[in-house]
């Protein structure tokens, strides 16, 4: 059976770097590797609905609120912006980051009250809005952060903030702000509570759905899970066999979906307390059972494919029989996006270097996302 549920190819859009959806998936928002944002509508044309316009360098970032239906954008001009709507326009506010040098992530709290916005100056900002007025405070987290922040994820209880920098490290500090989440007892903002170290830079971090675990990928192919609930963290390595991964997300309780430069998502599980690799979710064989979204290739789309073949490849037009990989990315892909919450089995999306954007069925995997008996949670 075939995993992919849709793939969306837009033809004016050759790179796409971060996507979120919207709470219904009716629309998608991604930034096709320039200052904008682009938000498509998902129906069968899948036509341009919106364009966010506000940033001077490459967009590094977007998160979508969904119960406030506020989106947050990131980029390479140091700068970050909230979005709302009104009157069928996004209008948008500066978040005040002072960062020296490019954001590179930023992500919603899971009651979406506060902002973490990664950069490449040894700095994640944490932002929340000021009572009474449009403002928005923001604090520098700095101990411990050396180098670029590649990927950042929040705890489910939203006090911890963990993240994953070039210096190959797992940090997690402490994000409690007293006037949003009250007397927590926990640290003060900007804590580091645990460094955990790799062996090459961290590309991304995910705590689990029940956060007692912290996952991450790491520039020599592995992942690598620390179990939060022990003092100190029981560390997991496995190694994955192929390219380097660069970006995960938990689609369960034991299970976790990474890819990168394989141009393919892998699943991971857990059983009888140890990680492993499950199974490759893109199936090469069932290829010509996918349901395409995208119209066919125009004579100048199918020029340029064969131009980047034989730029980025190597591939000359005899190569005819190699100009197609046999997986459904045909480049990098970016960043991984949970559909879904257990006890769903969920649905992925995935977004590329290739221009696209596809979503996953996992509901042939169920047997690996939900905890069964000799299966940890």
């Amino acid at each position: 059976m075939d995993s992919a549920v849709v793939e969306y190819q837009f033809n004016d859009t050759y790179y796409i770097t971060c996507h979120a959806w919207n709470k219904d998936r009716t629309l998608i928002a991604f930034s096709p590797r320039n200052s904008e944002v682009h938000i498509r509508r998902t129906d069968g044309d899948c036509k341009l609905a919106y364009v966010l316009a506000e940033h001077d360098l490459r967009v590094s970032g977007i998160d979508w609120a969904l119960e406030t239906n506020r989106i947050a954008t990131c980029s390479e001009d140091k700068e970050a912006y909230v979005w709302h709507l009104e009157d069928d326009r996004w209008v948008s506010t500066l978040i005040p980051c002072k960062l020296g040098k490019g954001a590179t992530c930023i992500k919603w709290s899971p009651k979406e009250d506060k902002l973490a916005v990664g950069s490449a100056g040894g700095a994640i900002v944490i932002a929340w809005p000021e009572a009474g007025s449009n403002w928005w405070v923001t604090k520098s987290v700095r101990e411990g952060v050396s180098s670029i922040v590649r990927s950042i994820s929040w705890h489910p209880d939203n006090l911890l903030l963990a993240s994953g920098t070039t210096a190959n490290t797992i940090l997690v500090h402490s994000v409690a702000v007293s006037s949003i989440d009250g007397e927590t007892g926990m640290a003060k903002i900007g804590t580091l509570i645990h460094e955990a170290h790799c062996k090459g830079w961290v590309h991304g971090v995910a705590w689990s759905p029940c956060g007692r675990m912290l996952a991450a990928v790491a520039h020599d192919a592995t992942l690598t899970v620390l179990d939060m609930t022990n003092a100190p963290p029981v560390t997991q390595e496995v190694s994955h066999t192929g390219l380097p991964l660069v970006a995960l997300a938990w689609v369960g309780t034991a299970a976790i979906v990474a890819a990168g430069h394989e141009f393919a998502p892998f699943l991971f599980s857990r059983s009888t307390g140890k990680w492993a690799p499950a199974a490759k979710v893109d199936d090469p064989q069932a290829r010509s059972k996918v349901s395409n979204s995208s119209s066919s290739q125009s004579q100048f789309a199918s020029a340029l494919t064969s131009f980047k073949s034989r730029t980025e490849r190597g591939q000359t037009a005899d190569d005819t029989h190699s100009t197609i990989l046999p997986t459904r990315h045909q480049n990098l892909i970016t960043e991984v996006c949970c559909l879904g919450a257990p006890p769903e089995v969920p649905q992925i999306s995935t977004v590329g270097l290739d221009g696209k954007l596809i979503v996953w069925d996992l509901s042939s995997f169920s047997s690996f996302l939900t905890p069964q008996r000799g299966r940890a949670t």
